[in-house]
């Protein structure tokens, strides 16, 4: 009977977790979580490789680490006050399509959609929270090409967006201070403009974009780790029209040109590591 729908209503007025011993009961295909649950703990559905949908209540705030993990026939999870999701939460959900995140979400946690190789949506509805995308929270979700960010969001965290390689436009919101370690390794951007308030690049963090090929970085802009875009191989232009106060070794490819003031630290950047340059 794959068509039915199992509904967990829980079994008294004070048990609010859903938990390992309610997973284990589950052997069915589409699942939904009742009301009398607040809360989906650690592991409680890991490995149901059955598993297709799971339709969430709105009283379910939290999901617990590694709770949907290796849910590998899992395509569609629906979410309705949701707050927090803990470390790898649906990581290896391979066949996961879509996440839309309610307003009232608060936070994810490392590793949350790690390996979800076929998701292709992401969205963030706005709300007033100051948001950070965690480390490897998307790592390696190849297939995603919608990301529609947080509206508060202060960083993004080490290998976020690791190889998400169909990923060739991002909206940054003007809150975003930094980006860290190769967030966005061999992402598919073809031109960045970095938001206005951006004060940290972390090292390698646009490492391999191989289809960039213009970026302008905003005056904000404090640190610029090495090899921020260093692999880009198509990458043209870089603009730059200030100084940032550390600049690391070999940000670019010697194919690209860095397009400066004269007589800045950027244009003597350029004359120490034998990079081509425009004045501006």
């Amino acid at each position: 009977m794959g068509s039915q729908v199992l509904i967990y209503k829980g079994g008294n007025v004070g048990f609010r977790v859903f938990g390992m011993r309610e997973g284990k009961q589950c052997a069915d295909k589409n699942l939904s979580i009742g009301t009398i649950f607040d809360e989906v703990s650690d592991q409680a559905l890991r490995n149901k490789i059955r598993l297709k949908t799971a339709d969430l209540s709105p009283n379910i705030k939290k999901i617990g680490k590694r709770s949907f993990y290796g849910c590998t026939s899992l395509y569609k999870v629906s979410f309705g006050n949701l707050e927090v999701v803990q470390e790898e939460a649906f990581c290896g959900c391979s066949k996961l399509k879509e996440i839309y995140f309610p307003a009232s979400t608060k936070s994810i946690r490392d590793g949350a959609f790690k390996e979800c190789k076929r998701l292709e949506s992401v969205t963030f509805e706005p709300s007033r929270v100051n948001f950070i995308i965690p480390r490897e929270s998307f790592y390696q979700c190849q297939n995603l090409t919608k990301l529609i960010l947080p509206s508060k969001i202060n960083r993004i965290e080490e290998r976020a967006f690791y190889k998400c390689m169909n990923l060739s436009k991002l909206h940054f919101p003007v809150t975003l201070e930094s980006i860290g370690r190769e967030a966005f390794y061999q992402t598919g951007f073809t031109m960045l403009k970095l938001p206005r308030n951006l004060r940290v690049l972390e090292d390698s963090a646009f490492f391999k974009c191989n289809q960039l090929e213009y970026v302008l970085l905003p005056e904000s802009l404090k640190k610029i780790g090495k090899w921020v875009f260093h692999g880009c191989n198509r990458l043209k232009i870089l603009e730059i029209h200030h100084d940032p106060d550390e600049i690391g070794d070999w940000i670019i490819n010697k194919s690209a040109v860095i397009r400066c003031k004269r007589g800045s630290r950027m244009d003597e950047y350029c004359d120490k590591f034998g990079f081509t340059r425009e004045y501006c």
